[in-house]
């Protein structure tokens, strides 16, 4: 079973790399990236924003990363600007409701307490309900 899950791992791997590399796919891909960039302007400057950081990284290994104050200050900013927006991220994000099992589904929780079928009715019987007897109103009247 290893052996069969491997070589099919391996297939489908080569077949997704023929994929992802299809220039008919790089095409339409740039299409629609020109197409959200025009739209959202932010995801451009956050793509470019990318690019500059992996030419940064790719430039020296374990060496300095900046070749300049000018480059320093850029880097620093971007990767405030990236955490910035990871917290925002963070904050945006919603826990989903957990998946119930066939059972909790089955089981439902009707709670009809203070139902008013007939408001009219209701409202009604509330108008002409004294709440207060004339002793309480008398006490209130005195405190």
């Amino acid at each position: 079973m290893k052996q069969l899950y491997e070589t099919q791992k391996e297939g489908w791997l080569k077949k997704l790399e023929r994929i992802e590399s299809s220039l008919r796919r790089k095409t339409k891909l740039a299409k629609v990236r020109a197409l959200y960039e025009r739209e959202f302007p932010e995801i451009k400057r956050q793509r470019e924003q990318q690019e500059r950081m992996t030419r940064f990284g790719a430039r020296t290994t374990w060496g300095p990363l900046a070749r300049s104050e000018a480059e320093f200050e850029e880097i620093v900013g971007s990767l405030s600007e990236l955490e910035a927006t990871e917290k925002q991220m963070h904050q945006l994000a919603v826990e989903p409701p957990k998946l119930l099992d066939r059972y909790e589904r089955r089981v439902q929780y009707s709670n009809k307490n203070g139902l008013i079928v007939d408001l009219e009715a209701f409202e009604r019987e509330r108008k002409y309900k004294n709440v207060w007897c004339e002793e309480e109103k008398a006490i209130f009247k005195e405190r």
